[in-house]
């Protein structure tokens, strides 16, 4: 641009020379260029949409930044709850204050109405609550008197029957107990099968009713008397089914004196066969076992005399037993001299497992 009078001015566009130009021209519509009193006034007003820059949020939380008004960028304030958040807002920075939360954090439940009521915690048919003091005591007291279950007893154990550890028991370990120790026999548990007595024809033993002296009762049973002859009585019986293993087996014999005689005894001796169903009966009695028994110390009082036998391969369940018992005067041994009345025979099955 030529100068006036020799003067003028240089233009610059920051700080760089632009060539010398005739002409100038202003564009833009928000540049003017007017005459002014001879001078040349250049206007520059600035638009609606201000400088070509804006704002935005990042993350996926909620933003502050607003959309830019014109030049303006708006953000949103913070604000804070009377009763939990407190901002406090410095020349350079906002502090969060969390006193008044962390305070009513501190509060115990059963405060929220009147203190230590314990109706806050209360359950209603509506509401679920929690327990109550009384009910923590209690539910402490069942916690410390409380026992561990006791492991489920082995089968070993179920089968042996004698642990003495207490141990749970399941349905199968029942049935294996029970099964073992023969139908829920096992320990001390007998059976005592009585025998049913008969005199055989020819013998001198007979049955009796004896009058008791002083209870004025009587007693029945047969008598092996003194004397000469043998005597003999017949008996049987049948073994029981459901045994456990080959248990031990015995005849017990009951006898009663007359007379009382503690010097001197009788000699019985025992025969028998086991007959198993649809086996042929006419067959010999097994060797005859020897017992003494000695007398009693008092007139009228019972006595008893037992006999073991061998049961494990002669006799089995349900077998029909055949017995003889015989009383001879004339063995050396035999030397009291009186009658013996036979109350009765029985046959003692232990069922103990073997």
């Amino acid at each position: 641009m030529p100068a006036k009078g020799n003067r003028g001015h240089k233009i610059q566009d920051e700080g760089s020379d632009i060539a010398d130009r005739d002409t100038m021209d202003f564009v833009g519509a928000g540049v003017t260029v007017t005459d002014d009193s001879g001078k040349t006034k250049v206007s520059v007003t600035s638009g609606g949409g201000g400088e070509a820059n804006t704002s935005s949020n990042v993350g996926t939380g909620e933003g502050l930044a607003k959309a830019k008004v014109s030049v303006d960028l708006p953000f949103k304030s913070l604000l804070g709850t009377a009763n939990e958040i407190v901002l406090v807002g410095n020349v350079n920075d906002v502090t969060f204050s969390l006193s008044a939360l962390v305070a009513r954090l501190a509060t115990k439940l059963d405060d929220f109405g009147t203190p230590d009521d314990n109706t806050d915690l209360d359950a209603t048919t509506s509401l679920h609550g929690l327990f109550a003091k009384l009910d923590k005591v209690k539910l402490d007291g069942i916690t410390a008197l409380a026992e561990v279950n006791p492991a489920l007893i082995s089968q070993a154990e179920a089968e042996a029957g004698s642990a003495t550890t207490e141990r749970i028991f399941s349905a199968l370990r029942v049935k294996q107990a029970i099964d073992a120790l023969g139908g829920g026999g096992g320990g001390d548990f007998t059976d005592l099968i009585p025998c049913v007595l008969e005199v055989p024809e020819g013998t001198v033993a007979f049955p009796d009713i004896h009058a008791l002296a002083t209870g004025g009762t009587k007693v029945s049973g047969f008598v092996l008397p003194d004397g000469a002859s043998v005597g003999i009585i017949n008996f049987k019986c049948v073994i029981p089914d459901n045994l456990a293993s080959t248990p031990a087996m015995k005849v017990r014999i009951r006898i009663m004196t007359l007379t009382a005689d503690t010097a001197h005894a009788i000699r019985l001796t025992l025969s028998t066969a086991g007959i198993a169903v649809n086996e042929d009966a006419d067959i010999s009695l097994t060797a005859e076992t020897e017992i003494t028994a000695e007398m009693p110390d008092g007139t009228e009082t019972m006595n008893e005399a037992s006999i073991e036998i061998d049961l494990t391969t002669d006799w089995v369940a349900n077998d029909t037993v055949l017995g003889q018992l015989k009383r001879d005067p004339t063995d050396a041994v035999d030397d009291y001299a009186g009658d013996v009345l036979v109350v009765g025979i029985d046959l003692v099955v232990d069922r103990t497992p073997a």
